[in-house]
């Protein structure tokens, strides 16, 4: 029974390290990324939702995966983007994290379907 508990208590303070290092990966690219950001997220245990921030043609609600690369720890998160920024910065590596960014609207059906759900 205490193996089980400790077990526990490991993965606990796994999975609130996990999403420390998530919110930091996502400050790490919205300061990187300011000029081209409009609005901001404050829960840090969900991915940012759009919202009514991109209505303006010129941005687009961008989904961006992250991968720790000395981890592997996924991340994602959505921002509403500059579509300029998103097309010309679209896989791009910040302090050994690697940010795959996509404007939602311009994904494909068969990615849709698969990651959105």
């Amino acid at each position: 029974m205490k193996l089980d508990a400790i077990s526990s208590s490991f993965q606990e303070i796994n999975n609130r390290t996990d999403l420390v290092n998530q919110e930091k990966i996502r400050i790490n690219f919205r300061e990187y990324f300011t000029y081209a950001i409009r609005g901001h997220k404050s829960n840090p245990i969900h991915p940012n939702f759009c919202g009514n921030n991109c209505l303006d043609t010129s941005f687009c609600c961008a989904m961006i995966f992250a991968i720790d690369l000395k981890t592997n720890l996924l991340t994602n998160d959505n921002q509403c983007m500059l579509k300029q920024v998103v097309h010309s910065s679209n896989n791009i590596t910040l302090e050994n994290v690697n940010y795959n960014i996509r404007c939602r609207d311009e994904l494909s059906d068969a990615f849709r379907v698969k990651f959105l759900r």
